[in-house]
Protein backbone atom coordinates (compact mmCIF):
# COMPACT_ATOMS: atom_id res chain seq x y z
CA UNK A 1 0.00 0.00 0.00
CA UNK A 2 2.61 2.44 0.70
CA UNK A 3 4.56 1.77 -2.40
CA UNK A 4 0.82 1.83 -4.37
CA UNK A 5 0.69 5.82 -2.35
CA UNK A 6 4.03 6.41 -3.61
CA UNK A 7 3.84 5.62 -6.90
CA UNK A 8 0.03 7.59 -6.79
CA UNK A 9 1.81 10.69 -6.20
CA UNK A 10 4.74 10.20 -8.18
CA UNK A 11 2.21 10.08 -10.80
CA UNK A 12 -0.06 12.58 -10.23
CA UNK A 13 3.17 15.27 -9.39
CA UNK A 14 4.35 14.00 -13.36
CA UNK A 15 1.03 14.63 -14.98
CA UNK A 16 0.75 18.21 -12.21
CA UNK A 17 4.04 19.15 -14.58
CA UNK A 18 3.19 18.12 -17.75
CA UNK A 19 0.06 19.63 -17.68
CA UNK A 20 1.33 23.09 -16.45
CA UNK A 21 4.35 22.84 -18.89
CA UNK A 22 1.64 22.45 -21.78
CA UNK A 23 -1.00 24.95 -20.74
CA UNK A 24 0.45 27.21 -18.03
CA UNK A 25 3.23 29.08 -20.14
CA UNK A 26 3.14 32.13 -21.67
CA UNK A 27 2.51 31.55 -25.62
CA UNK A 28 4.34 34.12 -28.22
CA UNK A 29 1.71 35.56 -30.29
CA UNK A 30 3.43 36.89 -33.39
CA UNK A 31 1.83 39.08 -36.40
CA UNK A 32 2.50 41.97 -38.72
CA UNK A 33 1.37 45.49 -39.88
CA UNK A 34 -1.61 44.04 -42.31
CA UNK A 35 -4.75 46.48 -41.74
CA UNK A 36 -7.74 46.10 -41.38
CA UNK A 37 -6.62 43.04 -40.25
CA UNK A 38 -4.03 43.35 -37.87
CA UNK A 39 -1.96 46.71 -36.98
CA UNK A 40 -1.01 48.99 -34.45
CA UNK A 41 -2.73 51.75 -32.94
CA UNK A 42 -1.34 53.92 -29.86
CA UNK A 43 0.94 50.97 -29.11
CA UNK A 44 -1.42 48.61 -29.27
CA UNK A 45 -1.94 45.80 -31.83
CA UNK A 46 -5.47 46.05 -33.06
CA UNK A 47 -7.65 45.05 -36.21
CA UNK A 48 -10.61 42.27 -36.90
CA UNK A 49 -8.48 39.39 -36.65
CA UNK A 50 -6.72 40.48 -33.62
CA UNK A 51 -9.76 41.51 -31.66
CA UNK A 52 -10.99 37.71 -32.65
CA UNK A 53 -7.59 36.08 -31.38
CA UNK A 54 -7.36 38.16 -28.29
CA UNK A 55 -11.27 37.24 -27.18
CA UNK A 56 -10.41 33.28 -27.86
CA UNK A 57 -7.21 33.14 -26.30
CA UNK A 58 -9.08 34.85 -23.19
CA UNK A 59 -11.95 32.05 -23.44
CA UNK A 60 -9.39 29.15 -23.65
CA UNK A 61 -8.00 30.68 -20.47
CA UNK A 62 -3.91 31.18 -22.22
CA UNK A 63 -1.44 33.36 -21.43
CA UNK A 64 0.90 35.09 -24.26
CA UNK A 65 2.41 37.80 -25.31
CA UNK A 66 1.61 39.85 -28.66
CA UNK A 67 3.90 41.54 -30.76
CA UNK A 68 4.13 42.93 -34.42
CA UNK A 69 6.97 42.29 -36.31
CA UNK A 70 7.79 42.75 -40.44
CA UNK A 71 6.25 39.55 -41.36
CA UNK A 72 9.21 38.01 -42.97
CA UNK A 73 10.79 37.76 -39.84
CA UNK A 74 7.27 37.11 -38.16
CA UNK A 75 6.74 33.72 -40.22
CA UNK A 76 10.58 32.39 -39.20
CA UNK A 77 9.80 32.70 -35.60
CA UNK A 78 6.55 30.91 -35.88
CA UNK A 79 8.70 28.03 -37.61
CA UNK A 80 11.80 28.05 -35.43
CA UNK A 81 10.10 28.28 -32.04
CA UNK A 82 7.90 26.12 -29.95
CA UNK A 83 4.27 27.52 -28.60
CA UNK A 84 4.47 30.21 -30.92
CA UNK A 85 1.31 31.31 -32.71
CA UNK A 86 1.04 33.50 -36.17
CA UNK A 87 -2.36 35.56 -38.05
CA UNK A 88 -3.57 36.24 -40.09
CA UNK A 89 -1.63 33.63 -42.60
CA UNK A 90 -2.95 32.46 -45.75
CA UNK A 91 -2.90 28.62 -45.87
CA UNK A 92 -1.08 27.43 -48.99
CA UNK A 93 -0.19 24.10 -50.14
CA UNK A 94 3.43 25.18 -50.01
CA UNK A 95 2.73 26.09 -46.21
CA UNK A 96 0.93 23.51 -45.42
CA UNK A 97 3.77 20.90 -43.50
CA UNK A 98 5.19 23.85 -41.93
CA UNK A 99 2.85 24.79 -39.10
CA UNK A 100 -0.22 23.08 -37.05
CA UNK A 101 -3.15 25.05 -38.38
CA UNK A 102 -5.52 26.18 -35.51
CA UNK A 103 -8.79 27.58 -37.45
CA UNK A 104 -9.63 29.77 -40.65
CA UNK A 105 -10.67 33.11 -38.98
CA UNK A 106 -11.42 35.78 -41.86
CA UNK A 107 -13.17 34.93 -44.95
CA UNK A 108 -11.85 34.38 -48.37
CA UNK A 109 -10.65 37.77 -49.95
CA UNK A 110 -9.46 38.01 -54.01
CA UNK A 111 -5.73 39.24 -54.20
CA UNK A 112 -5.00 41.50 -57.18
CA UNK A 113 -2.37 42.22 -59.06
CA UNK A 114 -3.33 46.07 -58.90
CA UNK A 115 -1.68 48.79 -61.47
CA UNK A 116 -1.58 53.37 -61.27
CA UNK A 117 -5.04 53.71 -63.25
CA UNK A 118 -2.79 56.26 -65.26
CA UNK A 119 -0.11 53.86 -66.38
CA UNK A 120 -2.31 53.15 -69.63
CA UNK A 121 1.27 51.41 -70.80
CA UNK A 122 0.60 48.76 -68.10
CA UNK A 123 -1.86 46.26 -70.04
CA UNK A 124 -1.40 43.51 -68.37
CA UNK A 125 -5.03 41.28 -68.07
CA UNK A 126 -3.58 37.44 -66.95
CA UNK A 127 -0.49 35.85 -65.41
CA UNK A 128 0.89 35.19 -68.49
CA UNK A 129 1.55 38.79 -69.52
CA UNK A 130 1.74 40.07 -66.18
CA UNK A 131 5.12 38.32 -66.29
CA UNK A 132 6.54 41.19 -68.46
CA UNK A 133 6.25 43.58 -66.05
CA UNK A 134 7.50 44.16 -62.55
CA UNK A 135 5.29 43.15 -59.42
CA UNK A 136 6.31 44.22 -56.38
CA UNK A 137 5.50 42.28 -52.97
CA UNK A 138 6.02 41.53 -49.18
CA UNK A 139 8.77 39.19 -48.70
CA UNK A 140 7.67 36.14 -47.68
CA UNK A 141 3.87 36.55 -48.11
CA UNK A 142 2.04 34.37 -49.78
CA UNK A 143 1.88 36.30 -53.04
CA UNK A 144 5.78 36.26 -53.07
CA UNK A 145 5.33 32.27 -52.67
CA UNK A 146 2.48 32.41 -55.22
CA UNK A 147 4.38 34.65 -57.61
CA UNK A 148 7.52 32.69 -57.60
CA UNK A 149 5.31 29.23 -57.98
CA UNK A 150 3.67 30.67 -61.26
CA UNK A 151 7.54 31.70 -62.46
CA UNK A 152 7.73 35.26 -61.55
CA UNK A 153 11.82 35.74 -60.50
CA UNK A 154 13.70 38.13 -58.18
CA UNK A 155 16.20 38.76 -60.88
CA UNK A 156 14.04 39.62 -63.72
CA UNK A 157 10.27 40.29 -62.58
CA UNK A 158 9.56 40.51 -59.14
CA UNK A 159 10.68 42.86 -56.11
CA UNK A 160 10.27 42.24 -52.82
CA UNK A 161 9.79 44.68 -50.09
CA UNK A 162 9.51 44.37 -46.48
CA UNK A 163 6.16 46.33 -45.62
CA UNK A 164 2.99 46.37 -47.61
CA UNK A 165 2.97 49.91 -47.46
CA UNK A 166 6.15 50.22 -48.82
CA UNK A 167 5.28 48.51 -52.00
CA UNK A 168 2.31 50.81 -52.37
CA UNK A 169 4.77 53.63 -52.48
CA UNK A 170 6.74 51.44 -55.06
CA UNK A 171 3.75 51.49 -57.21
CA UNK A 172 3.00 54.99 -57.14
CA UNK A 173 6.00 56.40 -57.79
CA UNK A 174 6.45 54.09 -61.03
CA UNK A 175 10.00 51.77 -59.16
CA UNK A 176 7.25 48.92 -59.80
CA UNK A 177 4.51 48.34 -62.43
CA UNK A 178 2.43 46.14 -60.53
CA UNK A 179 1.37 45.56 -56.74
CA UNK A 180 0.07 42.26 -55.12
CA UNK A 181 -2.44 42.88 -52.68
CA UNK A 182 -5.27 41.49 -51.03
CA UNK A 183 -8.71 43.72 -52.18
CA UNK A 184 -9.11 44.51 -48.05
CA UNK A 185 -5.72 45.30 -46.80
CA UNK A 186 -5.18 47.44 -50.14
CA UNK A 187 -8.77 49.41 -48.83
CA UNK A 188 -6.78 50.35 -45.85
CA UNK A 189 -3.27 51.22 -47.38
CA UNK A 190 -4.41 53.56 -49.23
CA UNK A 191 -6.58 55.51 -46.87
CA UNK A 192 -3.53 55.84 -44.42
CA UNK A 193 -1.57 57.49 -47.54
CA UNK A 194 -4.36 59.33 -48.59
CA UNK A 195 -4.39 58.19 -51.95
CA UNK A 196 -7.56 57.94 -53.93
CA UNK A 197 -8.70 54.44 -54.63
CA UNK A 198 -9.47 55.55 -57.97
CA UNK A 199 -5.99 56.02 -58.75
CA UNK A 200 -5.08 52.60 -58.15
CA UNK A 201 -6.97 49.44 -60.43
CA UNK A 202 -7.06 45.66 -60.35
CA UNK A 203 -5.65 44.50 -63.19
CA UNK A 204 -4.90 40.72 -62.91
CA UNK A 205 -6.87 38.61 -60.19
CA UNK A 206 -4.78 35.89 -58.85
CA UNK A 207 -6.64 34.01 -55.95
CA UNK A 208 -9.47 33.97 -52.85
CA UNK A 209 -6.99 33.39 -49.94
CA UNK A 210 -7.82 31.95 -46.65
CA UNK A 211 -6.77 33.97 -43.42
CA UNK A 212 -6.03 31.66 -40.54
CA UNK A 213 -4.55 31.59 -37.53
CA UNK A 214 -1.67 28.67 -37.32
CA UNK A 215 1.09 27.31 -34.10
CA UNK A 216 4.59 26.44 -34.62
CA UNK A 217 5.11 22.55 -35.53
CA UNK A 218 6.79 22.30 -31.48
CA UNK A 219 3.44 22.93 -29.89
CA UNK A 220 1.41 20.53 -27.86
CA UNK A 221 -1.62 19.14 -29.55
CA UNK A 222 -3.73 19.74 -26.89
CA UNK A 223 -3.08 23.23 -26.88
CA UNK A 224 -3.79 23.78 -30.52
CA UNK A 225 -7.14 22.21 -30.10
CA UNK A 226 -8.21 23.84 -27.07
CA UNK A 227 -7.69 27.48 -28.89
CA UNK A 228 -9.30 25.75 -32.00
CA UNK A 229 -12.41 25.22 -29.62
CA UNK A 230 -11.76 28.97 -28.42
CA UNK A 231 -11.90 29.91 -32.20
CA UNK A 232 -14.72 28.39 -33.46
CA UNK A 233 -16.67 29.42 -30.85
CA UNK A 234 -15.72 33.43 -30.69
CA UNK A 235 -15.95 32.87 -34.49
CA UNK A 236 -19.69 31.88 -34.20
CA UNK A 237 -20.57 34.28 -31.77
CA UNK A 238 -19.29 37.09 -34.32
CA UNK A 239 -21.23 35.66 -36.56
CA UNK A 240 -24.10 35.81 -34.52
CA UNK A 241 -24.02 39.39 -33.74
CA UNK A 242 -23.23 40.39 -36.96
CA UNK A 243 -25.06 38.82 -39.72
CA UNK A 244 -23.04 40.62 -42.58
CA UNK A 245 -20.36 38.44 -41.49
CA UNK A 246 -19.86 35.34 -43.56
Amino acid sequence: MKYFKLYTTVYCLFFFFISSTAFGQTIEVVTEEWPPYNYTVDGEITGSSTKIIKEALKAANIKYTIRSYPWARAYKLAQEKPNVLIYTIVRTEQREPLFKWVAEIQPPVPTYLYKRSDRKEVTATDLEEALKFSVVVTRSAYSEQYLRKLGFSHNTNLIVTSYPFRGLQMLMSGRADLLAESSENLKSILADADINPKDVSPAVFLKDFKFYAAFSKGTDDKLVARLRTALVQTLARERASSPTIN
